[in-house]
C-alpha cells in the first residue's frame, strides 16, 4: 500500500483538489508525488514510458504528444466512472 497516494486520495475526496498535481505536469512531478504505481499500462509512447500509471482504482493517464497529466479517471467494478478528471486544451 502506497502511504503518499492514500494521503493525497483522502486529501482528495476530503477537498476535491488534486494538488501538488496539475492537468499537464509532468510525469517526474506525480512519481515525486505519489511514489510507485501499483500497476501501469502495457502501452507506452514513444519514450517506452506507460502511457497509464495506476495507484490503487485511480488511473493517471499521460497525453503521448506531449507526455504530461491529460486524465485523472477511476470507475466502479461495473464501468461507472466515478472520477473523470480530463485536461482541458
Amino acid at each position: 500500500m502506497n502511504d503518499n497516494f492514500r494521503e493525497w486520495l483522502a486529501r482528495f475526496e476530503a477537498t476535491g483538489r488534486i494538488e501538488p498535481l496539475e492537468l499537464g505536469c509532468c510525469r517526474a512531478l506525480v512519481l515525486e508525488a505519489l511514489g510507485d504505481p501499483d500497476d501501469a499500462s502495457t502501452t507506452t509512447d514513444a519514450g517506452g514510458n506507460p502511457v497509464i500509471l495506476k495507484y490503487e482504482s485511480m488511473e493517471f493517464h499521460f497525453g503521448a504528444e506531449d507526455n504530461t497529466l491529460s486524465l485523472i479517471y477511476s470507475e466502479t467494478d461495473d464501468g461507472i466512472p466515478t472520477v473523470s478528471i480530463p485536461k482541458r486544451k
